[in-house]
């Protein structure tokens, strides 16, 4: 994890969380992206080729797009944040300052996991004549009960448990995705955004793993009102599922893109713009419907999980904003993942 220090600000770059004198000061995901980018590659002058790669993961991005994130860094300060390089990209170049972990920091974390250490011992003494077979690793029981908390609406609750999962087994790709899910649900959009985008770089990542994590991206863009963002995450979590047996999964992200592609028809004239996007969709030849039908139990199993699933018609058809800049039209191939 790096934090920040920039004038009056502080910007953690794991989290994205912005402050200005301690306040929270709060930016859009993409915003607090670029600006985790470009504080970190300080050093150099960054072209909006390597931005639109590292930050909107394509470079079809309209450069219109990038103005606009830009304008609102530089809106932050009545300083210079970021310089124009003509012909060359953007460098920033306000006096940033990294910041270090205390000793004090340090020795509270070691003084935690000798006490953890401690517990365990006095936990396996006093409960000698116990299972030891029945009693799950930490990181299994810390994401049991995160399920268990998610299933009864504390997301809090569920993100301080799968937090501590994830400590304990950082690699996990399942941990991270809930732990998006549980922020999403708070409406903390930019680390939702952060982890999903995670499990996207993840090269070894399943396909099933990697059409989650788009499917969520979906959800936040279109939360935001970015009815075309949307669509195309929508479109790549429907795409890498179209050679699995996931039936039930495919029926579901069928149904988002085809909602999607309603809530534009109905809110906005961009019919070129929305046919662009959707050549690249993928129709899986078989009918998914029949296949849920020749096993009956699953098929009953599948309207089970979808009437209880959070990625309910609400979540999807929101009324959209009009500014033009929101409606970008990012393009994120799926080629990426086969990258």
């Amino acid at each position: 994890m790096s934090q920040y220090k920039f004038e009056q600000f502080q910007f953690n770059s794991e989290n994205y969380q912005l402050t200005k004198n301690k306040i929270k000061h709060t930016v859009r995901p993409k915003t607090a992206m670029l600006l985790a980018y470009l504080i970190a590659n300080r050093h150099k002058i960054i072209s909006k080729k390597e931005l639109f790669r590292s930050v909107w993961l394509t470079e079809h991005v309209q450069d219109h797009t990038l103005f606009q994130v830009i304008s609102e860094i530089r809106k932050l300060s009545d300083n210079e944040l970021i310089r124009t390089q003509p012909n060359l990209g953007y460098q920033w170049v306000a006096a940033t300052s990294e910041i270090k972990n205390t000793p004090q920091k340090a020795y509270l974390s070691i003084a935690a996991s000798t006490l953890c250490l401690a517990s365990s011992a006095l936990f396996f003494t006093s409960n000698n004549q116990a299972d030891i077979n029945n009693t799950n690793l930490p990181a299994i029981t810390a994401y049991s009960k995160a399920v268990v908390a998610l299933s009864h609406g504390d997301n809090q609750e569920a993100q301080k448990w799968l937090q501590f999962s994830l400590k304990e087994n950082p690699e996990s790709t399942e941990t991270k995705l809930l732990l998006a899910e549980s922020l999403f649900q708070q409406n903390k959009l930019t680390a939702s955004e952060s982890y999903a985008r995670e499990i996207l770089h993840n090269k070894i990542a399943s396909s099933y793993n990697y059409s989650m994590a788009s499917d969520l991206l979906s959800r936040i863009y279109a939360k935001q009102g970015l009815a075309f963002d949307a669509l195309q995450y929508a479109i790549n979590g429907a795409n890498v599922l179209k050679a699995s047996q996931s039936v039930c999964s495919i029926a579901a992200t069928d149904e988002r893109v085809t909602s999607l592609l309603k809530v534009i028809d109905d809110s906005h004239n961009s019919q070129q713009q929305k046919d662009k996007i959707a050549e690249s969709y993928y129709k899986n030849n078989e009918n998914y419907q029949d296949n849920l039908k020749q096993n009956k139990l699953y098929s009953d199993m599948c309207d089970q999980i979808k009437k209880l699933s959070i990625h309910d018609k609400k979540t999807v058809c929101i009324p959209l904003k009009e500014s033009e800049f929101l409606l970008s039209n990012t393009i994120y191939l799926k080629d990426t993942f086969n990258s």
